[in-house]
């Protein structure tokens, strides 16, 4: 009779071993201890709880909403974190005001990657301001793709100041009147705070209203 199991190399105990429930378990709890997903409320419970991570591990923290691998180095992203705008919201004059539901938490001492899809209308052309706001002394770097009538428009490589993306914004293109589609590529959030990311918008020029439709969406995943 095999003494391990095929695939993971649990012990298995045999017939000839002294009868002791203690020894003949322990060594198969411990191994279903390693690959059971185990769930922490933070991530400081996590890494009291596991010392000694090894590289594939997962678990998943209640506190942050994600699910971490470890990847030899560090706890990293398993999935993205996926939030989706529920509704219209409409912004007028050229105030930065926070979006209401695409808001994502962060850690400090980490490194981020985000991508945002974003359908806008405006009364005007090329009326939309955005900006994306980390925690304090975070840095935020990303570029901007507008996509008009199926075309691509105009791309901009945007470099980051801190906390946000650049002090005047990304003024993101498009025909009055229309629905557009926006793709926000932040290729790079460092934090040395705790927080949230969250995206801004206002008007570029006030007037009218700008609206930021339903079905916008965001996802991030830890990657340091």
């Amino acid at each position: 009779m095999a003494t391990t199991t095929p695939i993971n190399q649990f012990q298995i105990p045999q017939l000839a071993d002294s009868p002791n429930i203690e020894t003949a378990i322990q060594p198969f709890a411990n191994a279903i201890d390693q690959f059971v997903v185990p769930r922490f409320t933070t991530v400081a419970v996590r890494d009291t709880r596991i010392t000694s991570p090894t590289d594939g591990m997962v678990c998943y923290v209640t506190g942050t909403g994600e699910m971490y691998r470890y990847n030899g180095t560090g706890w990293v992203s398993a999935v993205p974190r996926v939030r989706c705008k529920l509704g219209t919201q409409n912004f007028s004059g050229t105030t930065l005001a926070g979006d209401a539901d695409l808001i994502l938490s962060v850690e400090a001492g980490s490194r981020y990657k985000a991508r945002y899809g974003i359908y806008y209308g405006a009364t005007s052309a090329n009326d939309l301001k955005i900006n994306v706001l980390g925690p304090p002394s975070s840095t935020v770097q990303a570029g901007w793709l507008i996509l008009t009538s199926g075309a691509t428009t105009n791309f901009d490589v945007l470099e980051g100041l801190t906390p946000n993306i650049q002090s005047t914004s990304i003024v993101a293109g498009g025909i009055s009147g229309n629905v557009h589609y926006g793709f926000l590529d932040v290729y790079a959030i460092t934090t040395s705070n705790s927080g949230v990311v969250n995206p801004y918008f206002a008007q570029y020029v006030s007037g009218g209203t700008t609206q930021v439709f339903g079905g916008s969406w965001v996802d991030m995943w830890k990657v340091g």
